[in-house]
């Protein structure tokens, strides 16, 4: 066989571009050793627009998912603490004549972060879409991230307390001579936590 794969004595054409979908059909004419007798071959051909819509790698910026990517895995978490106001995502496609990648109904671009997604306090939900070439085939990635309450310890460290007397000292022609006097107190408070309520 030759350099192509053809059967002995087999004619390769010149190469000849193939746009995808249906194309115009190609015409092979095929003349017997009489140079009189010939048939003639249609041959159609269509190129189909690649299905793949998979991510091949799916990133948090500075942060991490709660387990390693998988492309046919389409569900993950993360958490992370309460001063993280957003977070940026970052998806690679499988196949890169993928027509769009969008993060919360934003585009993006392949391998670069999106701008960043804000998070409330508690359970937020991102969606990565990818649609393939083919628009008629797409995926859908979710990661659930868990932003954290701010903080609930209200436990005081010191306490101090003054106090203010009046105190009679003696008396002075009729009149009842007085003393101030302010106590300071340094007090260190203990907390006890409130009692769990009956299950």
């Amino acid at each position: 066989r030759g350099e192509h794969g053809e059967p002995p004595g087999a004619h390769v054409s010149p190469p000849a571009r193939v746009f995808y979908g249906t194309n115009r059909p190609f015409e092979v004419v095929v003349t017997a050793e009489d140079r009189v007798t010939t048939r003639r071959y249609r041959l159609a051909v269509f190129r189909p627009r690649s299905t793949e819509a998979r991510l091949a790698d799916l990133v948090l910026r500075s942060r991490d998912l709660n387990a390693r990517f998988d492309p046919d895995v389409y569900a993950y978490s993360a958490a992370v603490p309460h001063d993280v106001r957003g977070v940026k995502v970052v998806p690679a496609v499988m196949d890169e004549r993928a027509q769009a990648i969008r993060v919360n109904a934003v585009l993006v671009k392949n391998k670069a972060a999106s701008e960043d997604v804000p998070l409330r306090v508690g359970n937020n939900v991102i969606a990565v879409e990818v649609i393939a070439q083919d628009p008629k085939y797409s995926k859908v990635y979710r990661v659930e991230i868990a932003r954290a309450y701010p903080g609930t310890d209200v436990e005081l460290g010191m306490l101090e307390v003054s106090s203010v007397s009046t105190l009679v000292t003696g008396r002075s022609m009729g009149i009842e001579v007085t003393k101030t006097v302010r106590t300071e107190h340094a007090l260190t408070p203990r907390f006890d936590p409130p009692l769990s309520s009956p299950s």
